[in-house]
C-alpha cells in the first residue's frame, strides 16, 4: 500500500519491537543514542539537522557525516547494522531511500510516542497534515503518492532526563545576546522590529531577517529555524513575545557569567566586567561623566550582578569605579527635565536597589568621589573598602531635592541619626578616614592598593562555604528589618539549619583534628 496512510501504518506496525533482540545493533544504537542526546535536545532537532537535503529520509552519507561530527567513526557495515535494526521500512518502495523519521525515532527510543489502535484519523492528524497547534514547522515537505498529497510533520520526541542545547544553538544564543542590545534598547523594541506585519508573532522569515540582516549574525537559515523551533512552545511555527523573550532568558538556562563577560566586551556601554579567580569585578565606566548613574548604567550593573550571582564559579563580587570617582552621583542631566508624574509613575530609582537582592557577598571598592547616588550605591553593597582619597556625601540638598535611593535611610543605619542628618542637611563631604571612624567604611587602604586589597578580601570570603556565607549575610541584613527578639529567633533558625549542611560537619571536624577544611558548598 503506497498511500500516505499505508506508509504510516506500515511504519508503526512494529512500534513495540524489542531492539535488544539483536545485541550487535543494540550496542551500536545505544552508543549513537547517547551521543545524539549529548548534542541535541530532541530527536526532532537531530533528524532535521542530519537530513540536509530535506528529503524526509537519512541517506547513508548524511547519517555517516553526522556520526563523524558526533565523534563516532562508523563503517559502511555499521550503517547497514543500524538500518537493519528496524526491519520494517516506512513503505515497501522506500527501502533504498534511507532511514525515515519514524524509524529513526524507534531506533533512538525503543518506542514511538504513538498508541497503536487509536485510529487512522488520529494518527494522521498527529503525523501528517495539520497538527493540533496549527501547521507544523519547519516548512513541511510534500510526499507524493498515487492517492493523495499530504504534508509531513515530525512529532517532537525529547529525552526524558536530558535537556541540552546544541553547540550551534549555544553560539547563536550568545551572539544574539550580544547583538540585540547593541542595536535595540530593550526586548520589546527588538520584537517590534522583527514583527514586520504587526501580527503579534515573529514568523520564521521575520526571525531570519532580524538575525541575519538587522543584527548581522553569521548563521544559516537552517540554524536559525532550528533555534525558532527550540523556543516555539506552542508548536505553531512562530514566536509570541514571551517565546521570543525566552530565546535568551528562560528556555536555555546557561552560565550567565559567560554571557555577561562576552557581552560586556563588545556592547556594554556603561560598565566593564572581569573575573579574577572566584571573584567577579563590575567596574562603572562613564569616565567623561565621573561615572554618573544613569538608568542604562544601573540596568547593566543589576544585570551583571544577577548573572554573577547565578554563576557557581563566582563566590564574591566587587563593585568599583575609577580612580577619580566611584560615582559622582545620579545623572542630573537625565533627571533635570522630568516632572512629578514621570518620576512617580516610573518609581524613580526603585530598580536601583536590585543589587541588594544578590545572595553572594558584594563589596564596594571606592576611590575618589562617592556622592549622592554614588554613596547610596556603595551603601547598597555589603561593606565598603575605601582608598585613602575617597570622599563620601549626600549633596542633594544643594540641588533642591533630597536623597532618593536610600540616602536618608541606609546612612542613618550606618553612622547614626546625628551624623547622617548633618551630611544630608549641609551637603558636606567626609573623607575616607572619617567615614571609617563613623562606621560607613569597613577599611581604608592606600588608593593605589585598593583593588589589590579588595580582591584579597573577596578571595578570603570566597574560600569559605558559599551556603554558609549566604546565611551569614542573610542574618546580618535581617537585623535592619526586625526587632532584637525577632532577629535573635531568625538568627537561631539559620544557625540550626547550618547543622544540616556538609560544610558545617567538615568545618568542625577540621577544627577538632587541626587541619584545613575543604568546603564543598553543600
Amino acid at each position: 500500500d503506497e498511500s500516505v496512510e499505508g506508509r504510516l501504518l506500515w511504519a508503526t506496525a512494529s512500534v513495540n519491537q524489542d531492539l535488544s533482540r539483536d545485541p550487535s545493533s543494540s550496542a551500536l544504537v545505544n552508543q549513537i543514542r547517547t551521543k545524539l542526546f549529548e548534542r541535541y535536545d530532541s530527536l526532532r532537532a537531530a533528524f532535521l539537522k542530519i537530513d540536509v537535503d530535506r528529503s524526509g529520509y537519512l541517506s547513508q552519507d548524511e547519517f555517516m557525516f553526522c556520526m563523524a561530527n558526533l565523534g563516532l567513526d562508523l563503517s559502511d557495515e555499521d550503517f547497514e547494522v543500524v538500518q537493519a535494526a528496524y526491519p520494517h521500512k516506512e513503505a515497501a518502495g522506500d527501502r533504498d531511500k534511507g532511514i525515515g523519521y519514524l524509524e529513526f525515532v524507534n531506533l533512538m527510543t525503543d518506542e514511538l510516542q504513538y498508541e497503536p489502535g487509536s485510529g487512522e484519523d488520529e494518527a494522521s492528524g498527529r503525523y501528517f497534515g495539520q497538527t493540533t497547534h496549527g501547521t507544523s514547522f519547519p516548512p513541511p515537505r510534500e510526499l507524493t503518492s498515487t492517492s493523495t498529497h499530504q504534508r509531513l510533520s515530525y512529532p517532537e520526541v525529547r529525552p526524558s532526563t536530558v535537556a541540552v542545547s546544541t553547540p550551534a544553538l549555544s553560539r547563536l544564543r550568545h551572539n544574539f545576546n550580544r547583538q540585540v542590545f547593541g542595536t535595540f534598547n530593550n526586548m520589546k523594541e527588538a520584537f517590534k522590529a522583527a514583527d514586520k506585519d504587526r501580527s503579534g508573532f515573529v514568523e520564521p522569515h521575520e526571525l531570519v531577517a532580524l538575525l541575519q540582516d538587522e543584527l548581522g549574525i553569521q548563521a544559516s537559515d537552517h540554524e536559525i529555524l532550528d533555534m525558532l523551533d527550540a523556543f516555539d512552545a506552542n508548536r505553531d511555527g512562530k514566536l509570541a513575545y514571551s517565546e521570543f523573550s525566552s530565546l535568551m532568558f528562560r528556555h536555555f538556562p546557561v552560565r550567565r557569567a559567560a554571557y555577561v563577560r562576552s557581552f560586556s566586551a563588545q556592547t556594554l556601554e556603561y560598565i566593564k566586567t572581569n573575573v579574577v579567580g572566584k571573584v567577579a569585578i563590575i567596574e562603572l565606566h562613564r569616565p567623561k561623566a565621573l561615572n554618573a548613574l544613569c538608568d542604562g548604567l544601573m540596568q547593566e550593573v543589576n544585570a551583571a550582578a544577577k548573572a554573577f550571582d547565578k554563576d557557581d564559579s563566582v563566590s564574591a563580587i566587587i563593585l568599583t569605579g575609577s580612580d577619580k570617582a566611584f560615582a559622582a552621583g545620579a545623572d542630573i542631566k537625565e533627571m533635570a527635565t522630568r516632572e512629578f508624574i514621570d518620576v512617580y509613575n516610573q518609581s524613580q530609582f526603585a530598580s536601583w536597589g536590585d543589587i541588594t537582592k544578590v545572595h553572594k557577598p558584594v563589596i564596594a571598592a571606592v576611590n575618589g568621589f562617592a556622592l549622592g547616588g554614588g554613596c547610596e550605591l556603595a551603601m547598597m553593597c555589603d561593606f565598603i573598602i575605601a582608598g585613602d582619597k575617597a570622599k563620601f556625601g549626600q549633596p542633594e540638598i544643594k540641588l533642591g531635592t533630597i536623597p532618593g535611593a536610600g540616602g536618608t535611610q541606609r546612612l542613618v543605619r550606618a553612622i547614626g541619626k546625628s551624623k547622617a542628618m548633618h551630611l544630608v542637611l549641609t551637603g558636606d563631604m567626609i573623607d575616607a578616614h572619617q567615614a571609617e571612624r563613623d562606621g560607613l567604611v569597613a577599611k581604608v587602604v592606600p588608593a593605589d592598593k585598593l583593588m589589590e586589597e579588595a580582591i584579597a578580601i573577596a578571595n578570603k570570603i570566597a574560600g569559605y562555604s558559599q551556603p554558609i556565607t549566604r546565611m551569614a549575610k542573610e542574618a546580618v541584613n535581617a537585623s535592619f528589618e526586625m526587632s532584637l527578639q525577632e532577629g535573635l529567633k531568625y538568627e537561631g533558625r539559620l544557625f540550626y539549619s547550618t547543622f544540616a549542611t556538609h560544610d558545617q560537619k567538615e568545618g568542625m571536624d577540621a577544627f577538632v583534628n587541626k587541619r584545613v577544611p575543604t568546603f564543598a558548598n553543600k
